[in-house]
Parts: C-alpha cells; sequence; structure tokens
C-alpha cells in the first residue's frame, strides 16, 4: 500500500542518509562525468591513437579493483562516513588538477608528453579515490539510522542507495557531453571538480559538527557496517547500458 511504503521510508530518512545518498549520487556521476567526454579529449586535446583508447580507461578500471580491498579496512579503522567523505574531496581535487590545472600550468611546463602522463597518472588515482568513496557508502547509509533495523527497513535503504546511484548514472553524462563542446574539458572538469570538493566540505562540516550518534546507539549501528565491494564497475557499465 502506497501509505505504509511512504511510512517505511519515512522511518529511515534520517538526515545522515539523506547526506550520504547525495555523497554517493556526486560520486558516481564523477564516473560518469569523465568517461563521457574522456575519449574525445584523448584524442582531439591530447593526440592519443585510438588504439590506446582503452588502455587509459583500463588505467580507472585497474586501480578501483587494486584499492578496492583496502578500503574495508580503512572505513573500519577511520569511520565509514570520513572515508567516505575524503574519497568524494579527493576526487574534486584530483579532476581540478586534470581540468584547469592540466591545462594551464603542466602543458605550459611540460609540454604535451607531460601533460598526457600527468593526466593519465592522475586517472588511475581518481580510480582509486572513487574506490575510497563509492564502497563505505551502503555501510554509511545504513548506521545512519540509530535503531535496529528491521528487514523491511533495511531493504529500504538499499533501495535509495540504488535510486541515488541510478540517478547519478543518469544525469551527469548528458552534461558533461552538453558542456564539454560549449566550454572545453578543462572548465568541465574543473566546474564539477569544484561542485564536488564543496559537497565533500559541507558534508565533511555536518557529520563533524551535527554527525555523531547518541553512544547509546553506536553500537547498535556497527552491526549495519559491512565493507564488502558494494558497486562492482561491471554493474556500472551494465547501468549506463
Amino acid at each position: 500500500e502506497a501509505g505504509s511504503f511512504w511510512a517505511q521510508v519515512g522511518s529511515v530518512m534520517t538526515w545522515r542518509l539523506i547526506l550520504s545518498a547525495f555523497v554517493l549520487f556526486f560520486a558516481i556521476g564523477a564516473f560518469v562525468w569523465v568517461e563521457t567526454i574522456l575519449s574525445l579529449h584523448l584524442q582531439n586535446d591530447l593526440g592519443f591513437k585510438e588504439k590506446y583508447i582503452g588502455v587509459v580507461f583500463a588505467v580507472i578500471n585497474v586501480t578501483y579493483s587494486v584499492v578496492g580491498p583496502f578500503v574495508g579496512a580503512l572505513a573500519d579503522k577511520f569511520g565509514y562516513k570520513p572515508i567516505m567523505v575524503a574519497g568524494l574531496m579527493l576526487i574534486g581535487i584530483t579532476f581540478i588538477m586534470m581540468g584547469p590545472v592540466s591545462d594551464i600550468i603542466i602543458r605550459r611546463e611540460g609540454g604535451l608528453r607531460g601533460q598526457r602522463i600527468f593526466e593519465v597518472s592522475l586517472l588511475g588515482l581518481f580510480g582509486a579515490f572513487q574506490t575510497l568513496c563509492m564502497i563505505p557508502t551502503l555501510p554509511a547509509m545504513k548506521e545512519s539510522v540509530p535503531e535496529k533495523l528491521s528487514e523491511n527497513q533495511v531493504n529500504t535503504v538499499v533501495m535509495v542507495f540504488n535510486q541515488f546511484q541510478q540517478s547519478g548514472l543518469m544525469f551527469t553524462a548528458p552534461l558533461s557531453g552538453a558542456l564539454c563542446p560549449a566550454i572545453g574539458w578543462a572548465k568541465t572538469m574543473g566546474i564539477y571538480g569544484a561542485v564536488c570538493l564543496g559537497i565533500g566540505m559541507a558534508s565533511s562540516f555536518f557529520f563533524y559538527v551535527y554527525g555523531p550518534l547518541p553512544k547509546d546507539d553506536e553500537e547498535m549501528s556497527r552491526r549495519h557496517g559491512i565493507t564488502a565491494p558494494l558497486l562492482d564497475r561491471r554493474e556500472v557499465e551494465r547501468g549506463m547500458g
């Protein structure tokens, strides 16, 4: 029934969960944002031959996969939300470095070859930072509800996670695809990088100042913190298909 459905949604929609969901939205959006425009940038701006484009994309996939197993241990030690928010801010910094900094400083100082090395290296870091942000997100959302979750509530949290994930996949590709031809790679990357950095800083402030769960609820929330890899890149690609 519609009433019971919305009551179930309302029972888990704390501000902590909503903020974690928006971090997820911008993190998954970053993946789509860059990969929508990367191929043309590599060919038109950096002079890569078409046969090497796949190799550059593989750099992101490899670092995403390699770093993933270590993220759970980091999240267990420092907390899911700090790792998640740090990942988003690092993504923002990486985009700014790949865009305006690379275009204005690196190309002038290191030439085209230096810019190629710089940006491909940053793409590798982007894969790692995206793992930092993506893997802890669902546990962070589950622990944002300061009570023992029923099976239906757990399913509701997972539903919210999936909705924000799919929204990030859906909305960012048309934006980056439209912006890049109009204003160029550097500004397009700089805009999204600034957004991610701003959202990350704001989230960090709210989680730090207002976010700690009451002491009585901390132990209860930990049982929801499963840090197994949650977002396989193949699932993302299927979602985009």
